[in-house]
């Protein structure tokens, strides 16, 4: 994670905060939160171009990899013989058949499939709200990462400040944060955050 998931001033309206005596706080607080999301959810959100490598001991015709959403694959090395490499002269296009989801699922070619050492190059991720590339960029992060962080930097600042006689914070099947007493820092993701982030939970996409 190299930024956060929200513009500081859609932070500061979310917590209901003008002026800018507090930006640095939020800031930071704004970074341990999209990195509490990022683990979260389980795959890196900002768009990127990725290399990832995994094993498959037994013959399977499609594999799983842990990225959303994914737009290229760009180059797929299995066992040693390359499957495809747009960026090759000339490039070595895929074998009809093969394909892949936004979920991360690769289906081998016809007649072949995934065993061995697997080499994958692709790009994945989102746009966010201070990404810079050639326009036009489209910043398309859903509200649900942002609105995450927003929630955990109100209970770190819940945390900050708190009576220091008071561990825990509960409503009923709203939120309940623990503070350990290291830091403005909720342990966990409030609950109505997690609600939030559950359909794009790795392991809740296919």
């Amino acid at each position: 994670m190299t930024t956060t998931l929200i513009s500081l001033d859609d932070l500061k309206t979310d917590l209901g905060i003008t002026g800018t005596d507090k930006d640095t706080e939020l800031n930071r607080f704004a970074s341990i939160a999209s990195v509490a999301v990022e683990k979260h959810l389980g795959f890196p959100i900002e768009r990127t171009t990725s290399t990832y490598s995994t094993y498959e001991r037994d013959k399977v015709r499609s594999i799983t990899i842990p990225f959303f959403p994914v737009h290229a694959i760009t180059r797929l090395v299995v066992d040693g013989r390359t499957w495809l490499d747009t960026g090759s002269d000339p490039a070595i296009e895929p074998r009809a058949g093969f394909g892949f989801t936004k979920t991360g699922i690769l289906r081998a070619p016809r007649y072949c499939h995934f065993c061995g050492d697997i080499e994958i190059d692709l790009e994945s991720g989102f746009y966010l709200a201070d990404d810079a590339g050639p326009p036009p960029v489209v910043r398309d992060l859903p509200i649900a990462f942002e609105s995450a962080v927003s929630g955990i930097v109100r209970y770190m600042l819940s945390d900050r400040d708190r009576d220091p006689n008071v561990k825990t914070e509960s409503v009923p099947g709203v939120y309940t944060v623990t503070f350990d007493g290291s830091g403005p820092r909720p342990v966990g993701l409030p609950e109505e955050s997690k609600r939030a982030l559950e359909p794009y939970q790795l392991r809740g996409l296919g």
